[in-house]
Formats: C-alpha cells, structure tokens, sequence
C-alpha cells in the first residue's frame, strides 16, 4: 500500500481538527484536507478488508502463537483505528462488540469463573450461528469461525440455559430500555449491528441454547 507522506499528514490533520473542533474562517474542514482523505479512504478500506482476511487464516490455523507480537501489533492498531473514527462510541466502534454480548452473560453467570476471552469467544460462536439462521452470515460462517477458535484453544460452547443467558443480558450494559445491541457477522471482516427487542433476544437466545 503505498500512501505519499503529505496525504498522511493531511489526515492526520483531519484527525485533530476532529478532537479540537477545529474549523476555518467558514466554519467547515478544510476542503483540501477532506478531498485528501476521501481519495485513499477506498484504498485504506481495501486494504483493511484484504489484511483481516490475511490475519484471520493465519490465526484459524492454529500458527498465530509464532507470531504473537505483530498478531496483537496489527489488533491494536485495527481498534485504534476505529475508536479515533467514533471517539463516543455511537456508531462504527460498536462492531468492537462482536461476541461480547452473549460472551458478557456468560461471563457473569459464572461469577467470572469463565474468563473474558474465553466467554467472548463462546459468545462470537453463538453469534454467528444465530447470524447464519437469520440469514444474515453466508452458510457455514459459523463452521469457519468454530474451527478457527478450537485451532487455538478456545471454547465455542456453554451449558447456561436460555434462562441463565437472558438473566445476564438484561444486565448488560448494551441494553436499551426495552433493546438489546448485537453484532451480526456477515462474513470475515465485515458484520452489522442490530438492536433486538428483550422479546426477539430471548427467542434468538430459545433457538441456539433450546
């Protein structure tokens, strides 16, 4: 990927203006700076979907542990990405929840027996096979996404009940009032956010767990 050095600046720029509310005489981003970031905003978001594809089968096949420090190198810098493009949290930043939903309720369950990772990780197994059933996930996503975590010692499966589950959801901070926030996966790299009624959660949750 090759960036010339001034577009980056630009968007550096971009981003302070953001954090500072920074505007010119008329009260709007430079128009240079934004023409700037929309002419590699294709490129960088190319790039990022190409990348996620690479990192995720080196992970699924159970060879990420050789390559530890850029592994976690290249996570940090994709969430820093996305937390400095929604600093409060009320858009994009919230896909960082893929699995957390279930994986919280099942981390509370177990009195936090059941470590955050671990419970995420049953969460994103549970996730996406509720996205395959909705028709949401491409057939056998949830396969992939099993094999991948087993590759790497991590549990897909829980014994909490429906009952058990929903007790923890409707503890979550995710909820709204009567909603309840998930994440959807489509496909690797990309998934969508949908808010579910406490009605449509319990059902979700009835159907995976029975």
């Amino acid at each position: 990927l090759s960036i010339p050095s001034n577009f980056i600046f630009k968007v550096n720029l971009t981003e302070w203006a953001h954090v500072y509310k920074l505007r010119n005489s008329k009260g709007t981003a430079n128009p240079e700076v934004c023409q700037c970031c929309e002419m590699i905003a294709d490129q960088l978001e190319q790039f990022h979907k190409e990348f996620n594809r690479e990192l995720f089968e080196k992970t699924a096949a159970g060879i990420a542990r050789k390559d530890w420090e850029n592994i976690i190198e290249a996570c940090v810098k994709m969430k820093r990405d996305i937390v400095t493009e929604d600093e409060y949290d009320i858009a994009k930043r919230q896909l960082l929840n893929l699995g957390h939903t279930f994986g919280h309720a099942i981390e509370k369950q177990s009195a936090y027996a059941i470590s955050h990772g671990k419970a995420v990780a049953i969460g994103l197994h549970l996730i996406a096979q509720a996205a395959e059933q909705r028709g949401i996930a491409e057939q056998g996503l949830a396969e992939t996404i099993r094999r991948a975590l087993s590759a790497n010692c991590l549990p897909t499966e829980t014994e909490f009940t429906t009952v058990e589950i929903m007790d923890g959801l409707l503890r979550d901070k995710k909820r709204h009032g009567s909603r309840i926030s998930f994440v959807f996966p489509e496909t690797i790299g990309s998934c969508r956010i949908a808010e579910l009624t406490v009605a449509e959660a319990a059902e979700l949750a009835e159907k995976l767990l029975g």
